[in-house]
């Protein structure tokens, strides 16, 4: 009976997962949105190359690129923080998640020894709210109800 439940819990989770539509990765421009059935960065990472269903490669230039999906994860282009407040520079941010227009990003930098620093930060629109930190870090999973 124990091995019969567990079979056909493992066949619903099959069956949600086969059941879920797969989601092409895109590249949104000012100009609208391009979907893909692969995209990577260049080895210059000075743009982003599409393939489409029949194999044709597209380049994107990054600066005209407003946001992007590739490999299930969304990137959006936000301005970098310093000292707590948005500067002009720009770069793409990991979204992590979102609820009422209020959003969660990680961005990763690297220190000088090469060794990645990731930072979290949360916008809402476009305005900066702040960065997640040991002090804040329970009341920003419980608004997004992350355990």
């Amino acid at each position: 009976m124990k091995n019969l439940i567990i079979i056909m819990a493992f066949m619903v989770a099959a069956l949600t997962v086969s059941a879920t539509p797969k989601v092409a990765d895109y590249v949104v421009t000012e100009n609208g949105t391009e979907y893909f059935t692969k995209v990577r960065n260049s080895m210059c990472c000075n743009y982003l190359i599409g393939t489409k269903q029949g194999g044709e490669k597209i380049k994107i230039n990054k600066e005209e690129i407003v946001a992007y999906r590739k490999g299930g994860v969304v990137f959006e282009k936000k301005s970098l923080i310093e000292n707590g407040s948005p500067c002009e520079e720009c770069a793409f941010m990991e979204l992590l998640s979102v609820r009422n227009d209020v959003k969660i990003y990680k961005l990763v930098e690297l220190d000088i020894n090469g060794n990645s620093i990731p930072e979290i930060h949360v916008f809402r629109g476009d305005k900066y709210v702040t960065r997640v930190t040991q002090g804040n870090v329970q009341q920003i999973l419980s608004f997004f109800d992350t355990k």
